[in-house]
């Protein structure tokens, strides 16, 4: 049995089932100042960006407003979004799971959605923390979101059933999805001071953001 979220391009719906309503996804008690606290916008916040921005990843861009198929975006850019869409499918293809590279043709839609789904949960915990809070101040909470985050994707598995999945599955090896994210997203190394070059650093001149 699964329990997951998806977005109905179709349609433009995103469906969150009951089940993601309640512990691990969203934790007891809340942020002072917000019903959410940071850990709940890690993992459920996360979880609903994710799904918004199949949207917009390299399927769902070629809907129109009607839900219709057709081009709406002008062309300059629509090359911008394929060149920064090759850099993220150039970056995770770097990765490897089980002795073998992550296929970004199969996984492209998935970490556009993961990489997405991450810059609006973010910009979501940075919206509800108080005003005026020294920086020292956010890093526990900012600590807790990036964790949770990272803990939506935990995965146990067999080494032969990892040779499987990156074949067949269209999202990226779970350790993949959370590493490559959060090691081009600015404001994890500054959380965390990874010093740039460092694996979960890869610095801005190799960045690949589409938003």
């Amino acid at each position: 049995m699964s329990v997951n979220a998806f977005y109905n391009i179709h349609t433009n719906s995103l469906f969150v089932p009951s089940a993601l309503l309640q512990f691990p996804f969203i934790a007891a008690g809340g942020h002072a100042s917000s019903p959410f606290s940071p850990y709940d916008l890690g993992s459920l916040g996360g979880l609903v960006g994710h799904e918004m921005s199949h949207g917009f990843d390299n399927v769902g861009r070629l809907f129109g407003p009607n839900f219709e198929l057709r081009s709406w975006w002008d062309n300059s850019t629509i090359r911008s979004y394929k060149k920064r869409a090759d850099c993220i499918g150039r970056y995770y293809h770097t990765y490897t799971s089980a002795g073998r590279h992550v296929h970004s043709n199969q996984t492209l839609e998935e970490d556009i959605a993961d990489r997405g789904g991450l810059h609006l949960a973010y910009l979501a915990m940075r919206a509800a923390l108080p005003a005026g809070r020294h920086v020292e101040e956010e890093q526990e909470p900012l600590k807790t979101f990036f964790t949770s985050w990272a803990q939506t994707w935990c995965y146990l598995g067999t080494e032969k059933m990892k040779s499987n999945l990156i074949s067949t599955d269209p999202h990226s090896p779970a350790r993949v999805r959370v590493n490559a994210a959060l090691s081009q997203f600015a404001p994890f190394a500054q959380t965390y001071r990874c010093h740039a070059g460092s694996k979960m650093y890869n610095s801005h001149d190799s960045e690949c953001n589409l938003w």
